[in-house]
């Protein structure tokens, strides 16, 4: 399951429009992705993550479900420059209290998937404008 949230830049930091952006064709551009995670297949997990980094993405910001999830530690091994590790817990969970999906999703985060990832989606995009990107 999985969710993504862009933002690009020039390699200069400077902003460009998406449709600018060149997808590894041309200037350099920067890219990051938000994933909403449950249980990945581990066999596979290593060549999701390098095709988001062959096709632009120099940063992926990653929500795991399950703090015991076997995918967190390999994830971490590409480095804290290549990866936000995000698992859910009380600091979180008080980050989508924050939002404006709140409200409407709150009620449904223990039975609801897609609550859940919806609303790392809007904590996503919070993590990308503190960032600026995009």
């Amino acid at each position: 399951l999985l969710v993504l949230v862009c933002g690009f830049g020039s390699a200069s930091g400077e902003k460009v429009k998406n449709e600018e952006a060149t997808y590894g064709y041309g200037p350099k551009v920067y890219a990051a992705a938000a994933m909403s995670i449950r249980r990945p297949d581990l066999q596979h997990w290593n060549e999701l993550l390098c095709y988001y980094f062959q096709t632009g993405f120099d940063h992926l910001i990653l929500f795991f479900d399950e703090a015991g999830d076997p995918a967190i530690e390999k994830t971490r091994e590409f480095g804290e420059e290549r990866v936000t590790v995000i698992i859910r817990d009380a600091d979180l969970e008080k980050q989508w209290t924050k939002g404006k999906l709140w409200e409407k999703l709150g009620a449904f985060i223990e039975s609801e998937v897609m609550a859940r990832q919806m609303l790392n989606e809007e904590v996503a995009v919070r993590l990308l404008r503190e960032k600026d990107v995009g």
